[in-house]
């Protein structure tokens, strides 16, 4: 299965220092169920009750394989938070 990223570039200041060109890392575009479950500190099972924005993945009916982006649980849980 191919890994769906994107290109996320090094700071200027951390490639100047390494004296050399800028090196750009990856980063998954979206996180597994395992990833966001351990973003927002809680388990699997919590996470597929949540009512939290997902992309189906593959083509199973019975446990589609679940896609979060990272900007979907960052927004969720800044809803969730108590008003200070």
């Amino acid at each position: 299965m191919a890994r769906v990223t994107r290109r996320v570039p090094q700071s200027r200041a951390s490639a100047q220092h390494a004296g050399r060109m800028a090196v750009t890392a990856l980063e998954p575009i979206l996180l597994t169920s395992r990833q966001a479950a351990q973003l927002l500190g809680c388990s699997i099972d919590t996470l597929l009750c949540l009512d939290i924005p997902f992309v189906r993945l593959g083509n199973g009916k019975q446990r589609p394989h679940r896609g979060y982006r990272r900007a979907a649980l960052e927004e969720w849980a800044k809803r969730r938070e108590a008003p200070a």
